[in-house]
């Protein structure tokens, strides 16, 4: 009876564990498109441009050296100059209005059925930061991929939380890079 117990217990602190992960997790859409045909194996090296921002210069460093890690866990080396691939990131800011509703209804009280609650609305002005990455062949200096990533922002993280949110957004964002074609 313990070893249940004990085996439910580790399964309930898991989940309870795995939700709160989930729950304090950025949500992040992401979405990619590529040139069809593209051998994307004979590109070794990048070169990184200046990302193009609406937000202050911190912000495009931590988005460059994420593009920069993802892109080196695929093979592909930063270089300063010259690079198989260029890569070029923008930003985009909007404030999206969120409305949100909810009411009372129908219920069984201690006292028998009746009304309860009122009408609710939430309306919210939420953030929403979207990144653009491309890819572009130098030689032919077409663009090959692009990516896009989209969520929320919080406007009051630290440095920290900002870095883990753009790392999360850029990992999520290359993690079908190179496409299968």
């Amino acid at each position: 009876m313990t070893l249940r117990f004990a085996t439910i217990r580790s399964f309930v602190v898991a989940l309870a564990f795995a939700c709160v992960l989930v729950g304090c997790g950025p949500s992040i859409s992401v979405r990619a498109d590529y040139h069809p045909g593209t051998n994307f194996s004979v590109y070794k090296t990048v070169t990184i441009s200046d990302a193009k921002t609406e937000l202050d210069p911190f912000i495009a460093e931590r988005i460059r050296q994420a593009v920069a890690a993802q892109l080196a866990a695929k093979g592909i080396t930063r270089v300063p100059s010259d690079g198989d691939l260029v890569m070029h990131a923008h930003v985009r800011l909007r404030t999206d209005t969120t409305v949100s509703s909810w009411g009372g209804g129908w219920g069984y009280g201690y006292y028998g059925g009746g009304y309860y609650g009122g009408n609710y609305v939430d309306v919210r002005k939420v953030r929403v930061g979207t990144l653009v990455v491309d890819l572009v062949d130098r030689a032919k200096g077409e663009a090959v991929w692009r990516g896009i990533a989209e969520g929320t922002i919080d406007q009051n993280s630290t440095p920290q939380e900002s870095e883990a949110h753009i790392n999360a957004a850029v990992a999520k964002l290359f993690m079908n890079y190179p496409p299968k074609s």
